[in-house]
């Protein structure tokens, strides 16, 4: 008899994870992250901020995490195989490097510990094919790149040590299929770019050859589905964009020709489909540029923008379509900039803003279902906004978000996507990090 009832409670358990699981893996989830003000100015306390919701929603949902420190997410990464969300950034409280531990099916999160004691912040995380995550940014007390890996379920993060006494920080990270990390910064004592390679379980990070010595920065990292590197930033001996490729393996970068020398130019954002083909995004002097770069091809083309726009793109993603989002700011007007380049097309066009506001977008993300979640900063009111369309679309619609704070910004936007009704990969975290919550609903169901 105890048997038959514990295989009924089994079943019923199952059976009520599934129900509520069916009503969550409707549509993609998005994670984003940034900060939020009492009130504005450089001087004015800053607080972590993270709201979630779910693709078709009209409204986010506050992430609980911590008030008592004070706090800023710069960077927000999700495992697309169990829903854990890492967000990292900086507390400036102490001024020590954050991290914190979340879920996809969980509105709280968990602090992770820093080795250490040095004042740093953390720019960039990624979480690779294994679960493990790699974060990037800076040791303030020794002007050094900082470089954290995070294993899944460990409750700290384990320091990566360099081969050389290199100064500077690191902007971005990719992981590739491999497994390996890819971290790109700036020597502050040669103001030279600086790439590091770190390998799957490594305890230092390898530094990658350049092949000029000209000054310059990574300001991002992206990597395509054969396990190569594409790294852009500026050339600030030239003032010209920068562009680098590092095959999977190698420790030995070449250069990318970008088609419009004597122009100027930085690179800020690059997003790889699954073709293979790269959309980089950035500014010139006097307009935001956008690049297409083609799988082994030794050199960048311009995508034309959509009008004569001042400003500049700060992020970009492509989805699962070839379709490419782009988002920043039209300097001139002060205003939020949307871009779209569909798979194959010459030219950017434009999304239009569902009100008129003024702002910068800081981070586009696109899920499986083809739509591109949009997070930045309205400058009018200092408050953090998240824009949503299709890349079929041509209006943006406005997602609310709450703050606890009247002023703040996003940094940082994920998407994860759900594949399917019953997505294992949905339910695992279910499971293993909602099951008190899971025992409750049935204990008042009367089961």
């Amino acid at each position: 008899m105890k048997r038959v009832l514990r295989l009924s409670w089994i079943f019923a358990m199952t059976l009520l994870s599934l129900l509520l699981f069916s009503n969550e893996c409707r549509a993609d989830f998005v994670i984003v992250g940034g900060f939020a003000q009492t009130i504005g100015g450089s001087d004015a306390p800053e607080y972590a901020l993270a709201d979630s919701f779910s693709l078709g929603e009209s409204s986010a949902s506050l992430i609980s995490i911590p008030t008592s420190s004070q706090g800023v997410i710069q960077a927000v990464a999700i495992n697309s195989y169990d829903g854990t969300v890492i967000f990292a950034g900086q507390n400036n409280s102490n001024g020590l490097p954050l991290i914190y531990r979340g879920s996809v099916v969980g509105s709280s999160v968990t602090a992770i510990a820093i080795p250490g004691t040095d004042p740093g912040i953390i720019n960039s995380v990624v979480i690779g094919p294994d679960g493990t995550a790699i974060l990037g940014g800076e040791d303030f007390f020794n002007s050094t790149p900082l470089i954290y890996r995070l294993s899944p379920g460990a409750d700290e993060a384990t320091l990566i040590s360099f081969s050389s006494t290199d100064m500077g920080y690191i902007a971005s990270v990719a992981i590739g299929p491999d497994g390996a990390a890819i971290l790109g910064g700036q020597d502050g004592t040669t103001s030279l770019p600086l790439i590091y390679r770190v390998s799957p379980g490594a305890s230092t990070a390898t530094p990658v050859s350049l092949p000029s010595m000209d000054m310059g920065s990574i300001n991002t990292v992206a990597i395509g589905p054969d396990g190569t590197a594409i790294l852009g930033g500026q050339d600030t001996t030239s003032n010209e964009a920068l562009l680098y490729r590092l095959a999977a393996g190698s420790l030995l970068a070449s250069a990318v020709t970008i088609p419009d020398p004597g122009d100027g130019g930085t690179i800020n954002s690059i997003a790889i489909g699954s073709d293979g083909i790269a959309i980089l995004g950035g500014s010139t002097p006097s307009s935001p540029l956008i690049y297409k770069l083609l799988q082994g091809s030794a050199a960048a083309s311009v995508i034309a923008n959509a009008n004569a726009n001042g400003g500049f793109i700060a992020s970009v993603a492509i989805a699962p379509d070839g379709t490419a989002i782009l988002g920043g700011e039209d300097t001139d007007a002060s205003v939020p900039l949307i871009y779209r380049v569909a798979a194959g097309a010459t030219q950017a066009t434009s999304i239009g803003l569902p009100n008129a506001i003024t702002g910068q977008v800081n981070s586009v993300a696109i899920g499986s279902q083809n739509v591109a979640v949009l997070g930045g900063v309205e400058f009018s009111s200092d408050a953090p906004f998240v824009f949503t369309v299709a890349t079929s679309g041509t209006v943006a619609a406005s997602i609310a978000v709450p703050n606890f704070e009247p002023q703040g910004l996003i940094n940082s936007v994920a998407v994860y996507s759900c594949d399917g009704l019953y997505d294992i990969k949905r339910l695992r975290p279910y499971y293993f990090l909602q099951l008190n919550e899971t025992i409750d609903a049935l204990n008042q169901a009367g089961l």
